[in-house]
């Protein structure tokens, strides 16, 4: 007799079980058994990898799954194990109701207990202290309720000292001889070996929430220990082990795997080859006007593959659901990877791009030569996507429908953090761990630990540490939840339930309880539908601009050639457009200088790790400076557009069909062999090229040499079908820019929601670029930034602390009526507002509009408040609000810099008039210039001002403090390098906000200008009053002035202008004054409102 483990759990009993599927197999491998029996709970996740792995070592995989069973309102744990493929389909369909509905009530699932074997963890069962009492029929009752459902029933019992197992025993022994009842031993096994156990409950801690209590885990739970121990347990009741036998003979399970599940498109009255080329030709005939013999040939090639191969469905369920889409008004794609090659793809208008305008090639994405499944990725608006999943759920039907399942795991960090709280390892220290983690967190524990010296010294240091991080290389890697591919959706004519199981989630569709990987080696088809934040970019952008500016404005009408928008490109003005916005992109789009569409496929393709090696190549063949060559005159034609450059893939194959005579599939088949860069392939591979060269005329020596160029480059060679797909987008989104910046900008901001130093930059650009931003002011904004009047008004949700709907309700309660003042929007917004919420507007200047003293604003939140609690009842009654409105407090106006502090808190950026702006010609007369000027100096001295954003202090070698400074003003922004000699004068005063001006020199680090300060000082702001008055009135003007000044003392000169003499007179330091509104309506109540006037500088 041969005892077989069942009821191993893996960890995709999520938190459950430390046991990784290959160690299991290999350690029962080891222990010279013949099978295995996997029961998760409640999951069948592991399933494919678990039979995979025992197949492979000759061991029988028994599939099982424990899930409890409700049977007269009780619920009974069982394991349920398939002896067929059949009961497969059985056992997945009940993990189905299990996550869908809760409960799994054991009347329900009558139909699904054939071929299935079931257990009962008795001892967990409703009626073990029955059976402990000796209560026969109550028990015999319970076991044949489940026996009719499962012909293959058995009582499971386990061999342990624990007592309330060992009670279990000596009734179930006497029963099964005397009634026919089955019992089999069975396992609790989550861990490998008895030393794990710990692990095993450090596990259950950190999935509890709980700190670490040794000895927390039930004797019951073992690990994985010689079936031979369990043989002699039971060796007076040898039944339990001849079932156990019985059981795994049963069990023998062959699941089909590669096979083809293809779905099928529903039709009526013709087969699915027909209608799809009818679909074709029908557009066909639109698409390429008149007769096209290429069109017609490159068609009827591509319809006989598909057909062949029996993809005519796949092909009509991808053109319906994208056609729903783009009927919808949601957003597609222009293509993605190789299915942009497919002139079925684009006839059916799954793609846009015209395969032949741009040398595309089918093979590349359909390989007639090779046995593959065909591989549309689509992409939608990212905010519509669901939508589209939910027409084809409904289309198809829920079960037939699902998203892809996909496990997070525990990472090197996440262990130690969460290992640690379990351990109660201190935080400092677990900090001071983390610290020394590299940025690559791809890296596991034990590389992490073999290239830190400082970290294994730290380990060493305490048996705390050294069991951190055994026990965390243990967890590290396991299941911990389960969470939505990204993209993957799969559809079948079969039902799901019984393939991949399925689970219920927050999505569109049900969810697969198998990942990806599973799900494709069954034989189902996934699709991707994968969401674009660019395309619901460029479908907001297209409906604002069609609401507000053109009605007649569409995407898919930009033409393919703009000269403009080359020249922006030019420029490297590239912010915000997908794939071309990167510092590094930006520089070679300046040295390129793209002049058309085929220069921004090309540098796409290019600027990747590896291939930018050849980009300057490709930019100096381009402008001439470097002569274009070509490895043969007749591989001329093919690489004309890259310049000599090989650049794509598809250049690789048609070369190789040019050259050698491959047909395309072949010529794909050779690509994807020698990129692998094995050398027994190459040399196969070699032979036949030779071969064939020779016979189309090449000489050895030409032929080898042009061989050994593709080998070369092979593994640089870029998808040009997915390259020309995606500059579709960055082409669409610079045309945008180009002729609709303050449109683009806006959008971009809304995209930049949260994110301070993009707001920062993208206000910058439009300022730049002459467009006027405005706040958020109360009687014009909405929840997102949007354009009025050809200005740009921010979006309340750019303002901290401002979300949507609190966006939301602000235009929806202005629907009432505009705001006239302060009270009034107070009065009317209180209830979803409070104090915080009213400041940050306050500071944002949305209330600018209504008064401009922001300080008097601030000052006034309470009043507003309480007021607004004062007169709820008259909500309504807009006369008796606006007659009962209260008045602000008077406050002196902010400084300008803290004003602009203040804004740049809540919004990222400053909007107000920036004081350089104001003190911008005094300072270009003391020969001072704005960053950008400063930026285009070639050479020599410079001085420039700005506001100090952020100081990165770090030491030199020697121990020396330095700084590096970001310095911006009112267009833009420059880095700056203090070194320790200046830094050393500075550091004491200099801050963050501060308004400074610098002298130095500039010079280039890393591509960009920065300038190395060699003096810098803190520039500030003064405010002066001036009184005009005449010579013989100068003495009663000044006594006046004076008397004013005892009643409000302050900090701001006073001047007296003669005006006889055009001259000022300042008066001595004790006669100061404050400068509120009130004191300013005092003077010119004294002398006039033209006699009068406020100066701000700065010094």
């Amino acid at each position: 007799m041969s005892y077989t483990h069942i009821g191993v759990k893996s960890g995709y009993s999520l938190m459950d079980s430390t046991i990784n599927i290959d160690a299991l197999v290999d350690k029962v491998s080891s222990q010279g058994a013949s099978a295995v029996g996997l029961a998760d709970l409640g999951s069948v996740s592991a399933w494919l990898t678990f039979y995979n792995a025992c197949k492979n070592e000759g061991i029988t995989p028994l599939l099982g799954v424990e899930v409890p069973l409700v049977s007269a309102g009780e619920s009974y744990p069982v394991i349920m194990i398939a002896e067929s493929e059949h009961g497969v389909g059985n056992i997945l369909e009940i993990t189905s109701y299990h996550h869908m509905k809760g409960n799994v009530i054991l009347e329900e699932i009558q139909d699904l207990g054939e071929d299935v074997t079931a257990i009962w963890r008795t001892r967990e069962t409703p009626v073990a202290q029955a059976v402990m009492e000796g209560r026969e029929r109550e028990v015999l009752s319970a076991y044949d309720s489940f026996r009719a459902v499962f012909p293959s029933m058995y009582i499971g019992v386990m061999a342990t000292e624990y007592r309330q197992e060992q009670m279990l025993h000596g009734y179930l022994k006497q029963w099964e001889r005397k009634n026919g009842i089955k019992c089999t031993a069975i396992s609790d096994v989550r861990f490998l070996q008895e030393e794990d156990r710990e692990t095993y409950e450090v596990l259950r801690a950190m999935k509890a929430g709980a700190p670490f209590e040794k000895g927390d885990s039930p004797l019951t739970i073992t690990s994985l220990h010689n079936p031979s121990e369990t043989e002699s347990f039971f060796g007076d009741w040898p039944e339990v082990i001849e079932n156990n036998e019985k059981i795994v003979s049963r069990a023998q399970v062959e699941l089909q795997l590669s096979r083809s599940l293809l779905p099928s498109y529903p039709l009526k009255d013709q087969t699915s080859d027909e209608y799809l080329r009818k679909l074709c030709e029908e557009a066909l005939n639109e698409r390429y006007r008149g007769h096209n013999e290429e069109a017609s040939e490159r068609l009827d090639h591509e319809l006989e593959v598909i057909s062949s191969r029996q993809f005519s469905d796949y092909f009509l369920i991808v053109w319906d659901f994208v056609t729903f889409a783009k009927n919808s008004g949601i957003k597609v794609g222009p293509g993605r990877g190789s299915s942009a090659g497919s002139i079925v793809a684009y006839l059916l208008d799954i793609t846009t791009v015209d395969p032949l305008e741009h040398g595309l090639l089918f093979e590349r994405f359909l390989n007639p030569e090779r046995q593959s499944m065909p591989d549309i990725d689509i992409d939608f608006s990212d905010h519509r996507r669901d939508e589209v999943i939910t027409y084809v759920r409904e289309k198809y039907g829920s079960d037939h429908v699902a998203q892809i399942c996909t496990f997070g795991t525990f990472a090197a960090r996440s262990t130690i953090r969460e290992v640690g709280k379990a351990l109660s390892v201190e935080e400092g220290d677990i900090a001071y761990i983390l610290k020394q983690f590299p940025s690559d967190r791809s890296m596991g524990l034990q590389q992490i630990v073999k290239r830190s010296e400082t970290l294994k010294s730290f380990i060493r240091s305490s048996e705390q540490m050294k069991r951190l991080f055994r026990i965390g290389s243990k967890i590290e890697g396991l299941p911990r939840h389960v969470s939505t591919h990204a993209a993957g959706v799969v559809i079948s004519d079969h039902s799901l339930r019984r393939y991949t199981g399925m689970m219920d989630h927050d999505g569109p569709a049900l969810l697969t309880q198998m990942a990806m990987g599973d799900v494709e080696s069954l034989g189902l088809v996934k699709m991707d539908f994968l969401g674009l934040r660019n395309l619901s970019f460029l479908e907001n952008v297209e409906k604002n601009i069609q609401k507000y500016k053109d009605s007649s404005f569409s995407i898919e009408a930009i033409p393919a050639e703009d000269e403009k928008t080359f020249e922006q490109l030019a420029k490297g003005r590239t912010n915000g457009i997908f794939q071309l916005e990167s510092k590094g992109m930006r520089k070679v789009l300046r040295q390129l200088k793209p002049e058309r569409f085929g220069d921004i496929v090309a540098v796409n393709a290019l600027y990747r790790p590896g291939p930018m090696d050849f980009i300057p190549d490709y930019i100096e063949r381009k402008h001439g400076t470097t002569q274009v060559t070509y490895p043969h005159k007749k591989v001329e034609p093919i690489l004309r557009e890259t310049y000599g450059v090989l650049v794509y893939q598809e250049q690789i194959m048609k070369i190789v069909q040019i050259v050698a005579g491959y047909s395309l599939g072949e010529a794909d088949l050779f690509r994807r062999a020698v990129s692998k860069k094995q050398e027994e392939v190459i040399t196969q591979q070699e032979s036949r090229f030779l071969k064939g060269a020779g016979e189309r005329g090449f000489e050895e020596g030409v032929a080898k040499e042009l061989f050994s160029w593709i080998v070369r480059f092979s593994n640089y060679g870029f998808n040009k079908s997915h390259a020309v797909a995606y500059s579709f987008i960055s082409y669409r989104l610079a045309f945008i820019k180009t002729h609709y910046p303050e449109y683009f900008l806006a959008e971009l901001l809304n995209s930049a929601t949260g994110d301070k130093e993009k707001i920062a930059d993208y206000i910058r650009e439009a300022k730049q670029g002459g467009l006027a931003v405005k706040p958020p002011y109360m009687n014009e904004a909405f929840p997102q930034s949007s354009v009025r009047g050809g200005s740009i008004v921010l979006g309340f949700m750019l303002i901290k602390g401002i979300g949507y709907k609190v966006g939301q309700s602000i235009v929806q309660e202005r629907e009432n009526g505009r705001f006239t003042n302060f009270f009034d929007f107070a009065m009317r917004c209180a209830s979803f507002l409070d104090r915080n919420a009213i400041e940050v507007l306050v500071k944002a200047g949305s209330f600018d509009r209504l008064h401009s003293n922001r300080a008097s604003l601030l000052a006034s939140i309470e009043q507003a408040l309480d007021q607004s609690e004062l007169f709820r009842e008259f909500q309504g009654d807009t006369g008796f609000l606006a007659e009962w409105s209260g008045q602000l407090v008077e406050k002196d106006p902010l400084p300008s810099l803290k004003r602009l502090n203040l804004e740049k808190e809540v919004l990222g950026t400053i909007l107000s008039a920036h004081p350089l702006e104001e003190a911008r010609k005094s300072l270009q007369k003391r020969g001072v210039d704005s960053l950008y000027a400063a930026t285009r100096r070639k050479s020599g001295q410079i001085s420039t001002a700005g506001v100090v954003d952020k100081i990165r202090e770090i030491r030199t070698k020697r121990g020396e403090k330095m700084a590096f400074l970001t310095l911006s003003d009112e267009k833009d922004e420059m880095e700056a390098v203090v070194f320790p000699e200046v830094y050393r004068d500075c550091s004491a005063w200099l801050e963050e906000e501060m308004i400074v001006v610098s002298q130095g020199k500039i010079q280039d680090r890393k591509g960009e200008r920065q300038l190395q300060v060699q003096k810098i000082r803190q520039m500030e702001e003064v405010r002066e009053i001036f009184i005009k008055t005449a010579q013989e009135q100068y003495w009663e003007t000044l006594g006046s002035a004076k008397s004013v000044a005892e009643d409000f003392p302050g900090e701001h000169d006073i001047l007296l202008y003669v005006e006889d003499e055009q001259k000022a007179y300042k008066m001595p330091e004790g006669y100061r004054v404050s400068l509120g509104e009130n004191v300013q309506q005092r003077f010119r109540q004294k002398f006039g409102d033209t006699r009068v006037a406020v100066r701000k500088k700065w010094k």
